[in-house]
């Protein structure tokens, strides 16, 4: 569709397009105006068949406490579904405190390219697209992992562009390739 993220075609799980949950995470956060999220929770995969009606709400209850909601619709449908909420949280101030990438690079003794990540992710039936391969190189222990990703397509406009939020996400997944590799 002419107004679609020319992104989503790019992101599929076993073989069906779908609205990757960083998207949704992106949605909350505009909505929250730049606040953090917590409690988010995902209930339905968003996989749009044509055209899809996308609408977010923001509620508050009687102690001030702001709710996120993100609800689609097929076009001409008034079935709604919820795919996604989460809890706005208070404003938290910025941390003088930096990361020592070096030390970190330094705990992560193993590799991983990209190439071989992607790989193992499409064995697993996830298969991404030029835009959402966003993991240039992946180092990790058992315990951190320090990934390098590069946006492969136009990040403005957002707080955090989605396909480069699911590369962040993706990361977490070297631990359990790496098991299944051992094995």
């Amino acid at each position: 569709e002419p107004d679609s993220p020319p992104w989503l075609p790019d992101h599929r799980v076993m073989d069906q397009a779908v609205l990757p949950g960083a998207a949704l995470v992106e949605m909350g956060i505009q909505a929250a105006e730049g606040a953090p999220l917590k409690d988010i929770q995902f209930e339905q995969p968003l996989q749009p068949n044509g055209r899809t009606t996308v609408q977010t709400i923001v509620s508050k209850n009687e102690e001030g406490t702001s709710r996120i909601e993100v609800y689609s619709a097929p076009d001409q449908s008034s079935e709604w579904t919820r795919h996604f909420h989460a809890q706005v949280g208070a404003p938290v101030p910025a941390s003088e405190e930096s990361l020592d990438r070096n030390a970190v690079l330094a705990n992560c003794p193993h590799e991983m390219n990209s190439e071989d990540f992607y790989q193992r992710m499409r064995e697993l039936g996830l298969n991404y697209g030029s835009q959402f391969q966003t993991v240039d190189s992946l180092n990790y222990s058992e315990t951190e992992v320090l990934a390098h990703l590069k946006a492969n397509g136009d990040a403005r406009g957002y707080q955090i562009a989605p396909p480069l939020l699911d590369g962040a996400l993706h990361c977490l997944a070297v631990g359990m390739l790496h098991e299944q590799s051992d094995s």
